[in-house]
């Protein structure tokens, strides 16, 4: 989660459009890989 809050200040600008669309698909994938 830490990591997700870093993007966004890295981000911070038309890219949070990006996170916006890939943030749920990514926060998904890295709750199923950590259960993997």
């Amino acid at each position: 989660l830490n990591s997700i809050r870093d993007q966004r200040r890295v981000l911070d600008g038309e890219d949070i459009l990006v996170n916006k669309i890939h943030g749920p698909y990514r926060c998904a994938a890295d709750l199923w890989d950590n259960e993997d």
